[in-house]
């Protein structure tokens, strides 16, 4: 869903013990979360417990190792609630070659159950069943069931209703709410809804925050073709007006400014905003639709 970030994600058991373990190379940002299984079957389930890499103890070489069990241990360790049933890892680069696009970025870690436990049967029809009713979950989340403004019953609190702009930036931390978000990040999102010729801009300052990227999707949570086009920015790539303020132009062809989201022409889309681990909350931008020229 974004092109800065490499994210792993590993089944797990609340009854069981986990041993995380990797070594920190340009990451701007690592984190895990646990979650609970969806209600759906799905991707969204609840978030159980969360740990980043400000309470990592790093070794000179960049080392380090988490412990998700139900009892403390030493060092870094996280408990694990009897729902756990998902550890999702979240590594963002915020480097000037956006990280999918670099080849040579890689993320160094594993993984490890400290139980004894045998290895796992064969693969039978009913395990495989299983496996593909939560592909299907999966992808009904991705797809039917995605967000529609106006059309829905819990409406997302970061989602601007309005075409053509962002909503107020939101945490899920605290929020108690079914999700597979981070805790740790503010996010923003709206909808563009462009003519030919038309152009949205968005103003706006950036709070100290850890790391912070925009950009644009379409209506399944995929960033629009970013390797031959810019469709996304972080914060290496933004270019700054000189009193640190931003300004970004959403258009079909190139309007001539530094900060252009190409929308690779597509007449309607998604605009996400994410700003992590950030001193202060952040504020949302500021958007008007002006023709190109």
């Amino acid at each position: 869903d974004n092109p800065d970030s490499i994210y792993h994600l590993a089944r797990i058991r609340g009854d069981r013990a986990y041993r995380v373990y990797g070594i920190r190379g340009e990451e701007a940002y690592t984190s895990f979360t646990v979650h609970a299984k969806a209600a759906d079957g799905g991707f969204n389930g609840r978030i159980l417990a969360d740990a980043n890499d400000a309470g990592f103890a790093f070794a000179a070489d960049g080392a380090y190792e988490i412990v998700f069990s139900t009892e403390p241990r030493e060092g870094h360790w996280v408990r694990l609630d009897p729902e756990a049933h998902m550890l999702i890892t979240r590594s963002y680069f915020s480097r000037a070659k956006s990280a999918q696009n670099d080849p040579t970025v890689q993320v160094r870690m594993g993984i490890e159950c400290l139980d004894e436990v045998p290895p796992p049967p064969p693969l039978d029809d009913r395990t495989f069943a299983a496996r593909m009713r939560e592909g299907i979950a999966f992808l009904r989340q991705c797809t039917v069931g995605q967000p529609i403004p106006g059309r829905n019953d819990k409406p997302v609190p970061f989602l601007s209703e309005k075409p053509n702009t962002v909503g107020t930036p939101w945490s899920f931390r605290s929020a108690g709410v079914d999700a597979a978000g981070a805790v740790d990040i503010f996010y923003s999102m709206g909808r563009f809804d462009l003519a030919p010729g038309e152009a949205l801009v968005m103003r706006g300052t950036l709070p100290k925050c850890r790391f912070t990227n925009v950009m644009l999707w379409n209506r399944h949570m995929q960033t629009l073709e970013y390797q031959f086009r810019r469709s996304s920015l972080n914060t290496e790539q933004i270019a700054f007006e000189p009193d640190g303020s931003y300004t970004i132009a959403i258009a079909h062809e190139d309007p001539g400014v530094p900060n252009w989201l190409d929308t690779g022409g597509h007449r309607r889309g998604t605009i996400f905003w994410r700003t992590l681990l950030p001193e202060t909350t952040p504020t949302v931008a500021r958007c008007e639709v002006v023709p190109v020229a």
